[in-house]
């Protein structure tokens, strides 16, 4: 369900520097706590981070756009349909959250499927981002609320036309130690494949150390006064995060799936950002000795036959 204002108020202070491990006791919790994190098309006019806020003559031209079906259409299947049914089963065997910041002006056509996926999928725990809140604030709260002890922490994104493997919590708990935190890690061996009227392609392999997907971020939080430690997160260049943290990268496993469709390139056509497409992974080689239907259970009904 939407996060109570009064979350959003909690400012908690975060250090920028590792803690001294604090002695362990009977309430430190035996397992890491993941939270994962969503932005799902979150309209923010003012930032400049973003391809379709640069050169529109209004915030209203920007909202068009960002709503678009063209755009919206592909984002909420892969994401509503075939990425989060992933995620809940995920969170059966681990504890773990997942975030998702969206708009309160996002369209019903939209806005409503999101929120049935909510009540469908508790894994979904959505957050509005009118007010900006801070993630780290966000989960720090959740964590003094449910009364956890002293735990490890580990925080990653996904974006909302990406799928994690159902052994990507699996991977990570691997690195999720004592000893791991204030470290990054870059699981970099994925799936890639082209979404098209929701079919998608045969897939390819590629290895993309430091990209967004597959890269988390291990904490910890202190129970005795309620703080978070937790570098690293959304505002960090996920490109540069070896030269702000000692970084973890395993490409040993196929442990996520990214996502290509037109609906990604607003300011070409479908034709000509389909070319582009399938123009930049033509070199990447097929997915072979891969039980697809393991890892991605969601999309088997949806491929097309190589």
């Amino acid at each position: 369900m939407p996060l109570r204002s009064g979350l959003r108020r909690v400012r908690t202070a975060l250090s920028s520097e590792p803690e001294k491990p604090a002695a362990a006791t009977s309430s430190a919790a035996p397992v890491p706590i993941f939270y994962g994190y969503t932005r799902y098309s979150v309209f923010s006019p003012t930032s400049r981070s973003w391809k379709l806020t640069r050169g529109k003559d209004s915030d209203r031209d920007y909202f068009e756009q960002l709503y678009a079906e063209q755009r919206m259409r592909p984002r909420a299947d892969i994401f509503l349909e075939l990425s989060v049914p992933i995620l809940q089963q995920m969170a059966q065997a681990h504890d773990y959250r997942h975030v998702v910041h969206y708009s309160a002006d996002m369209p019903q056509p939209w806005l409503g499927p999101l929120q049935e996926a909510a009540r469908r999928y508790p894994v979904l725990w959505l957050v509005e981002a009118d007010e900006q809140p801070v993630l780290a604030d966000t989960l720090a709260a959740d964590l003094r609320e449910r009364g956890v002890g002293d735990c490890t922490v580990v925080n990653f994104r996904i974006d909302d036309d990406d799928i994690l493997a159902t052994t990507y919590l699996d991977q990570l708990s691997a690195f999720a130690g004592r000893a791991d935190r204030n470290r990054a890690i870059s699981l970099a061996r994925g799936a890639a494949g082209v979404y098209l009227d929701g079919r998608i392609e045969p897939l390819l392999d590629q290895q993309r150390p430091f990209g967004a997907q597959g890269q988390a971020y291990v904490g910890n939080f202190r129970a005795r006064d309620g703080r978070l430690f937790l570098r690293g997160g959304p505002g960090i260049d996920h490109t540069k995060v070896a030269r702000h943290l000692p970084t973890i990268v395993d490409a040993r496993e196929i442990a996520w799936l990214q996502l290509r469709h037109p609906g990604q390139d607003m300011l070409t056509d479908e034709a000509d950002a389909l070319d582009r497409i399938r123009r930049s992974i033509a070199h990447l080689p097929p997915l072979t000795d891969t039980d697809i239907a393991a890892l991605f259970p969601t999309i088997v009904d949806r491929l097309i036959s190589g």
